[in-house]
């Protein structure tokens, strides 16, 4: 099985994007979690190319403040 790596792309109108390389050729199951919550609303795309993904994640409003946030995949 081949490695899959993420590369961050942008955060545009409060959604998170990245992409995934070395998938598997149908979504991967992905969970993100913020101080042990599920985040809801976060979407996999086709990328164009076997194996790609285009990740998205809705920042939640409550994680939206000075200091720095951590989400987990």
């Amino acid at each position: 099985m081949s490695e899959m790596t993420l590369t961050p792309k942008r955060l545009f109108e409060g959604v998170w994007e990245a992409i995934i390389d070395g998938g598997p050729t149908v979504p991967p199951e992905v969970k993100v979690t913020h101080l042990d919550k599920i985040v809801d609303g976060v979407s996999l795309a086709d990328g164009g190319k076997k194996g790609r993904w285009i990740l998205r994640v809705p920042v939640p409003v409550t994680a939206i403040c000075d200091g720095v946030q951590t989400f987990f995949g």
